[in-house]
């Protein structure tokens, strides 16, 4: 944290994410990471950690994807801003998450609707979380983060990483790096933003990996490594 130059905040001021578990990404599409789990903060961060639920009876055993999920309570959940933006949830399927879309809720029947993705078979009880940890930069600060992810190896084509940011308007990447694939060992790759930080409740930052290996490849669960993102303030908020 000795690099840089800090205007109106501190060197100690430090947020750091990082999931717990392995994430399993299909193959050739951009997926969300899921950050369910703050690790550490130091500094006047607004943060807001995910709701969870669990599957219900009604999807016990069905194989993702699946168009609708049951649940045990949608309550925790986000409503998505339209279609064409839905939210997500991580489902935790043995041992490792899935990520599953979703357009829609509907909540007297209890499940999500309009869903898309995942990989595995569900089971009553599978833990569910929402989205990630939403985080903003100390009051009148800017921040700089680098998300981290570390694919298994495997050596077919490219992987990737990027940022997303959805205002419910806007629904654009930044930062995006992608590297050819490592056959050899666990492939770690970066990318950073600056300034980085969610405005307003409605607004969301996301990070996105890819992988066209051909199959479902994992995202590892590396401590302190990956998947991970740490943000620092580098400044003022203009004015």
């Amino acid at each position: 944290m000795g690099r840089g130059v800090y205007l109106g905040a501190t060197a100690r001021d430090v947020l750091f994410i990082q999931s717990p578990l392995s994430e399993v990404v299909r193959n050739a599409t951009w997926e969300p990471v899921h950050f369910g789990t703050l690790t550490t903060v130091r500094g006047n961060w607004s943060l807001s950690t995910p709701g969870s639920t669990t599957i219900a009876a009604g999807s016990h055993l069905a194989v993702l994807p699946q168009p609708t999920i049951f649940l045990a309570s949608v309550d925790a959940l986000d409503v998505p801003a339209s279609a064409t933006l839905p939210e997500y949830v991580a489902i935790t399927i043995g041992g490792k998450h899935t990520v599953v879309s979703y357009t829609g809720i509907n909540v007297g029947a209890k499940t999500i609707t309009g869903c898309a993705g995942g990989t595995g078979t569900m089971s009553t009880g599978d833990a569910v979380t929402k989205g990630q940890v939403a985080w903003q930069a100390p009051p009148g600060s800017v921040a700089s983060a680098v998300a981290e992810v570390a694919f298994a190896a495997n050596a077919t084509n490219d992987r990737g990483i990027r940022f997303r940011f959805i205002d419910g308007l806007f629904n654009f990447p930044a930062g995006t790096k992608t590297e050819r694939a490592c056959a050899t060992q666990v492939h770690h790759i970066q990318s950073g933003e600056q300034p980085a930080f969610n405005p307003a409740p409605g607004q969301y930052l996301r990070i996105e990996c890819f992988q066209d290996s051909g199959a479902a490849l994992d995202i590892v669960f590396e401590a302190l490594s990956a998947p991970r993102i740490v943000a620092i303030p580098i400044g003022a908020l203009p004015t």
